[in-house]
């Protein structure tokens, strides 16, 4: 939670929210034994209502689907994969919705507990899925004249936040590589 703070994707709340968010803390350390992930319950009920997911429409699925992706993926003789880092905490929400995304919080047992506003799109909202793959179609389709290969990445070799795509020859592959660091990166996006 230190970390939203410091980059700026979660803020000390100047007033109540609407809904608060239960969250907790995994652990993995065969995974990585210096990281613990947050996850967020937005399907969690409150006393007086509905959940936050049962409130919110998911949208349409942008997703491909995976055996699709994986088939494409295979007709290149070189090939890639990438990770967005961090992407649905790159994508900000409008101020006015924040409100239904408040988290209560302190970094000690001694300090004192706070509410927090999110200010990005939180996994474990039913429609970040959504609104993740809806930016990465956008930035397809205003960011890309010139960049086809980038494009086609964009529309059809990524799944969630995985890019999965290749070409035909070793300069071909560097310049999709490329190409997608230096699209993506004007949107804030990383890879890694």
């Amino acid at each position: 939670m230190s970390e939203y703070i410091a980059l700026g994707h979660m803020s000390v709340a100047t007033s109540p929210g609407r809904y608060i968010i239960p969250h907790h803390a995994v652990y993995r350390p065969e995974v990585d034994p210096n990281k613990i992930r947050v996850v967020f319950d937005a399907s969690a009920r409150c006393f007086r209502g509905p959940s936050l997911n049962e409130c919110l429409w998911p949208g349409p699925q942008l997703q491909q689907d995976i055996v699709d992706v994986l088939t494409r993926f295979r007709i290149h003789k070189y090939t890639f994969t990438t990770d967005i880092c961090k992407m649905f905490r790159q994508i900000l929400i409008l101020p006015k919705y924040r409100q239904f995304q408040h988290v209560l919080w302190r970094a000690s047992p001694h300090d004192e507990l706070r509410e927090y506003e999110l200010h990005t799109v939180t996994y474990g909202v039913n429609c970040a899925p959504y609104l993740a793959l809806r930016v990465l179609q956008a930035i397809a389709s205003t960011d890309c004249d010139g960049f086809d290969s980038v494009r086609n990445a964009l529309e059809y070799q990524t799944y969630v936040d995985d890019i999965c795509d290749g070409a035909d020859t070793i300069p071909d592959v560097l310049k999709l590589q490329s190409d997608l660091v230096s699209v993506l990166s004007k949107s804030g996006l990383e890879l890694k």
